[in-house]
């Protein structure tokens, strides 16, 4: 998680840019309704509201693993390998150390929440309000924080989905053009042989589906189908 704590405060970032604005927005929302003098007089509305929040955050938590999960399920080992010849090393890993994050700074909120939770319904005298606030902008920006950031990776997720459609199709390709290059190869072998062995394209093809029946594969009428479709007279077909 240390690599990624910078992640909170970069203002490059959508996430940041929208948590901060947000946050400051709904604290000077929260000042004009004079929530600290009030606070007493709906300290049931704010529990019942954190009681709510950790819930959903906490439902946050299980969908940031699942996320985990499909990314490790979603691309093959070839697919991988390709990804990280064209992205660099450790391509997909950089990406789930973003699932793991976010696992850990929702887990490090559901733990504030819960403290903060307890001493709101405990009998404690209300803290300052300069520390009230403080306390309220940190917890609200770090919610927004994880709501957005989770956000940004869901939308990473489709494109992982796209660059996943591109390899496939470019890995096919690939292995389309090796399977030519084997045909092209096998071909001319056994043109070769036909010039040597001073025989007939149809004859070789019946040398072929002979040494084929002589092996007693699974697959014998398959391959011999295939011998014929490809190497034998027009009339066989």
């Amino acid at each position: 998680m240390n690599n990624k704590i910078k992640d909170f405060v970069n203002f490059k970032e959508k996430e940041v840019q929208y948590s901060f604005s947000l946050s400051v927005v709904i604290i000077l929302i929260m000042h004009h309704l004079k929530i600290y003098d009030n606070f007493y007089a709906i300290q049931d509305m704010i529990i019942q509201i954190m009681e709510t929040v950790l819930g959903g955050i906490i439902g946050l938590l299980g969908f940031s693993i699942g996320g985990i999960a499909i990314i490790v399920t979603l691309f093959s080992k070839e697919e991988i390998i390709s990804i990280e010849e064209i992205n660099g090393e450790n391509a997909i890993e950089i990406f789930l150390n973003s699932y793991v994050f976010l696992s850990e700074s929702i887990a490090f909120e559901v733990v504030c929440i819960i403290g903060i939770l307890l001493c709101v319904i405990s009998e404690e005298k209300l803290i300052k309000e300069t520390a009230f606030w403080a306390i309220s902008w940190v917890l609200i920006y770090h919610l927004l924080f994880n709501i957005f950031y989770l956000v940004s990776l869901v939308v990473n997720c489709v494109g992982l989905y796209k660059i996943k459609q591109i390899y496939g199709k470019l890995i096919k390709s690939e292995e389309a053009f090796k399977n030519n290059i084997d045909d092209v190869r096998i071909d001319f072998l056994l043109s070769t042989m036909m010039n040597i062995c001073k025989c007939s394209q149809d004859e070789m093809a019946e040398y072929m589906i002979e040494f084929v029946n002589s092996r007693k594969l699974d697959n014998a009428n398959k391959i011999e189908n295939y011998i014929k479709s490809k190497y034998g007279s027009k009339r066989d077909e």
